[in-house]
């Protein structure tokens, strides 16, 4: 009997690729769309988890409780304002927005994680109390929205306003939310403090008198499981090995530690090849693509394409 691990994959997987594959397709129509991206880096997990290791299977197991349990809150928090979760690097995580008064749902939905965090980062563990922190960047603007690849698919978000968003959160100290000059003129009332390098901080943040969390929509609506190609071309999209694991143990992944060498490759020159000849730029990176997958199966496996 065949397993439909369709159910276990979409949570895997942000909303605008759903919605953009609910109708089978074979080429990608528009390759930008635009919103507000709000950038949330969490500090605190590093050391939880060098701690925890020494604990081995059990150590894995507490980790795995502690992410889930804070990341499942703050995450409520962003869909409450709706937001789609497009990436996560590590304990950080990349939210799109779009619609009505996107930037302005983007800097209270800043504000609000970083005064729940204030007020729910401390956690007591068997091998000590630690602290989590959060900073946050937020952009606004046209965004490059790609979906490479062919028998191995992947969602590339690309273009200046990602790269502002990253570049305002290293900006942003801890507790604090940086923001482009457009996005702050685009916000009444917010109190800031304009930097040389063309960013600007919040002096105050938003707080809501009561922070709401929200579950994440369903799929019913903007998936039909029934469309055989639509299952397969998002199966392509999570990375080796995922969909076997879902599939064995119900859509559970249990938590590991594991020993790895991480190879992080750097292409220069993206935003600027799309800009000038995104047509062009767009099949070079498919190319580029291809060339990783058939390096990674000489070697292990490529996790994810972040450029």
């Amino acid at each position: 009997m065949k397993i439909d691990s369709t159910k276990y994959i979409l949570p895997y997987l942000p909303d605008i690729l759903i919605k953009s594959f609910s109708k089978p397709q074979t080429v990608q129509q528009d390759i930008t769309i635009t919103g507000s991206l709000l950038f949330a880096d969490l500090s605190g997990f590093t050391a939880i988890s060098e701690r925890l290791a020494s604990l081995g299977r059990l150590g894995a197991e507490k980790l795995a409780g502690i992410i889930n349990n804070r990341f499942n809150l703050l995450l409520g928090v962003v869909f409450a304002y709706g937001g789609d979760v497009i990436k996560f690097g590590g304990d950080a995580f990349l939210a799109f927005f779009s619609g009505t008064d996107n930037t302005s749902r983007a800097y209270m939905c800043a504000g609000d994680l970083i005064h729940w965090i204030t007020e729910n980062g401390r956690i007591s563990t068997p091998v000590g109390d630690f602290s989590l922190g959060i900073h946050a960047g937020i952009s606004a603007g046209d965004i490059y929205n790609l979906y490479i690849g062919d028998k191995r698919k992947e969602h590339l978000f690309c273009g200046l306003t990602v790269e502002n968003a990253y570049m305002a959160a290293d900006t942003a100290g801890l507790g604090q939310v940086a923001l482009t000059k457009h996005v702050a003129s685009s916000i009444n009332g917010i109190d800031i403090t304009e930097l040389e390098n063309g960013f600007c901080i919040c002096r105050k943040l938003h707080k809501s008198n009561k922070i709401k969390f929200a579950t994440r929509q369903g799929w019913d609506d903007i998936f039909n499981k029934s469309t055989k190609p639509l299952d397969e071309n998002l199966e392509r999209f999570v990375i080796n090995g995922l969909k076997e694991r879902l599939n064995y143990n119900a859509g559970v992944i249990e938590g590991e530690h594991r020993v790895l060498t991480s190879l992080f490759i750097g292409v220069s020159s993206l935003r600027a090849n799309l800009e000038a000849d995104s047509k062009n730029s767009v099949s070079a990176i498919n190319n580029y693509f291809t060339c990783l997958l058939y390096t990674s199966d000489a070697a292990d496996e490529l996790d994810g394409v972040d450029l």
